[in-house]
């Protein structure tokens, strides 16, 4: 894709997650993704209560919370995550997000962009 364009939400890949499969119940919408050749990636994700995900990031990651609320912990630091909030998870971070009684919806901003698959 070239520079400049936009994408609508309706349009976006959307990648879904089950409680089965990946433990979490969700979908995170591709906004912007590593094929777009753009230096970060953009997804817009609702996980739905109960859920939990974490790992070690490769990416340097921004978490902007539009709705709802969770319990981050990155490294050794625990952070109540609220609507209106920004998290940060520097690449090479231990994480976890927990969702025990609140859906959150949260855009993600990845640098560089992950890869088009599942994470987490």
């Amino acid at each position: 894709m070239t520079i400049p364009f936009t994408v609508h939400y309706n349009d976006a890949r959307a990648v879904r997650y089950t409680r089965e499969e990946n433990g979490l119940d969700g979908v995170s919408r591709r906004m912007v993704q590593r094929s777009d050749g753009l230096p970060f990636g953009v997804h817009h994700a609702t996980v739905k209560a109960p859920g939990s995900y974490g790992g070690t990031s490769g990416e340097d990651v921004a978490i902007y919370a539009l709705e709802g609320s969770a319990t981050a912990w990155v490294d050794d630091h625990e952070f109540d995550f609220q609507a209106g909030q920004v998290l940060v998870i520097p690449r090479g971070s231990a994480y976890r997000i927990e969702h025990p009684d609140n859906d959150q919806t949260t855009l993600i901003f990845l640098t560089p962009p992950p890869s088009e698959g599942k994470h987490h």
